[in-house]
C-alpha cells in the first residue's frame, strides 16, 4: 500500500483505479490521487502495473463484487443510487462479460429481507405462488428498488425469472414432502401442481431439465 488515494489513504495498486470517465455514485472505488502523479508516473502505473482507469466496465469488474458480496447493498440509499446509475447504461446488457458479472451478484432484494441473484428471483404473481408456494425468498421486494421504469427494465434484462425454474419446482416438492409427513390431501394437491408444471417444462426443454435433475436429486 504505497499509492495515495483520493481519500488521502495509502492503498495497493491491485485495489486501485485511476480517475476515468465514470463517476462512482456510492464512493466505493479506490481512486488514486492523480494530482500527485506526474505524466511519466501515471503512464508507468497504467502500462506496467496495469491499473485501469475508472470506466463503467472496470467499475463492474473491480468495485461491485466487493460491494455486493460484502453486504454493501444493505445500505439502501447507496443501493438505490447505484442501480439508478447502472440503469442509465443499457449498453451493459449488450456486453456479455458485464451482463454475466452483474447477473451473478446478489443485487435483487427479496421479500424475506435478504438478497438474491436475478436468476433466482421472480416478480410475485398468483400463478407462481400456486406452483412454488409462498416462497418469500424468491419474490422481488419492489419497496426496496427505485420506482423507475429504467431500473425495472434494467433488472428484468439481467434475467429475473418469469416462469418457474425446474430447480425451484423440485425444491418445492421436496419441501412439501418434508413438511407433510404423512402426506395430507392438501399436500398431495400442492405437490401435484408443482409436478405437472415440471412435466410441462420437460416437454419444452428435456435436455435442460435432465441436467437440473442430475444435480438436484
Amino acid at each position: 500500500p504505497i499509492w495515495l488515494s483520493t481519500q488521502q489513504e495509502l492503498i495497493k495498486a491491485t485495489d486501485a483505479l485511476l480517475p476515468g470517465d465514470f463517476t462512482d455514485p456510492i464512493g466505493q472505488a479506490d481512486l488514486l490521487d492523480s494530482d500527485v502523479l506526474e505524466g511519466n508516473v501515471r503512464l508507468f502505473i497504467s502500462s506496467k502495473i496495469e491499473v485501469q482507469s475508472l470506466t463503467i466496465e472496470a467499475y463492474i469488474q473491480k468495485v461491485l463484487p466487493k460491494f455486493f458480496n460484502g453486504g454493501g447493498q444493505n445500505d439502501l440509499s447507496k443501493y438505490q443510487n447505484l442501480v439508478t446509475e447502472l440503469a442509465k447504461h443499457p449498453s451493459l446488457i449488450d456486453d456479455d462479460e458485464s451482463k454475466k458479472l452483474l447477473a451473478s451478484l446478489p443485487l435483487i432484494p427479496t421479500l424475506d429481507g435478504n438478497w438474491s441473484t436475478p436468476e433466482n428471483t421472480y416478480r410475485r404473481t398468483d400463478d407462481l405462488v400456486k406452483v412454488l408456494g409462498e416462497a418469500t425468498h424468491l419474490w422481488l421486494d419492489s419497496t426496496r428498488i427505485p420506482d423507475s421504469p429504467a431500473v425495472t427494465g434494467f433488472l428484468n434484462s439481467l434475467g429475473i425469472l418469469k416462469k418457474p425454474s425446474p430447480a425451484h419446482l423440485v425444491e418445492r416438492m421436496r419441501n412439501i414432502a418434508e413438511n407433510y409427513n404423512p402426506p395430507t390431501e392438501e399436500a398431495k394437491k400442492l405437490s401435484e401442481e408443482a409436478f405437472y408444471k415440471l412435466c410441462e417444462l420437460y416437454k419444452k426443454e428435456p435436455l435442460k431439465l435432465r441436467s437440473v435433475g442430475k444435480k438436484t436429486i
